[in-house]
């Protein structure tokens, strides 16, 4: 549960928290509680975005080899990876490639990413769906595609605190892998 403070006229999340370090206030990057046998984390002044993206693998089809992948990551160095790989060119990337999905990104570990397919071909390549899986090794989902055709995805990308379960983001990421004659 994330920390909330009273405005005067509602709950709302804290933000820009100070402690005092001794010889001035400055501020606060965690705050965390004893729960009668651990300290739990309540409150983390990480960022965390992450934009809706269209991935795309666009190439034109020569041979049984040829293969066209589009691919949308959460790297555990903070990082995203909207990316497409082709034997044949063409295609672009997601607009968010490379950018931070949290700053600062040394705190990547703290968190968990899920995806959920919300239309279209299942990813066919990559991590799980449907499951939170912890930011501390790199995430992706693919569409992986040989011979001649089309595979499209819509997939809902969350990424929560692992200590509080709190989603901190959402993003809608669409993705196409196209071979064509």
């Amino acid at each position: 549960m994330p920390l909330k403070t009273w405005n005067g006229s509602s709950w709302v999340s804290a933000t820009g928290l100070k402690v005092w370090n001794g010889s001035s206030w400055v501020a606060a990057k965690t705050g965390k509680v004893w729960n009668g046998s651990a300290w739990t984390q309540f409150f983390s002044s990480d960022t965390v975005t992450i934009s809706d993206d269209n991935v795309a693998a666009d190439a034109v089809y020569e041979s049984d080899f040829d293969f066209n992948t589009a691919t949308y990551g959460i790297r555990s160095n903070g990082t995203i990876d909207a990316s497409h790989t082709s034997t044949n060119g063409g295609g672009s990337d997601g607009t968010t490639n490379g950018t931070n999905w949290i700053t600062p990104t040394s705190s990547a570990s703290l968190y968990e990413v899920r995806a959920t397919k919300v239309s279209g071909d299942t990813p066919n390549a990559g991590s799980a769906l449907n499951t939170w899986l912890a930011c501390t090794t790199n995430r992706s989902w693919a569409l992986y595609l040989t011979g001649v055709g089309v595979l499209n995805c819509v997939l809902t990308i969350e990424i929560r605190d692992a200590a509080t379960q709190t989603i901190r983001d959402t993003a809608t990421i669409t993705m196409m892998a196209k071979n064509q004659n």
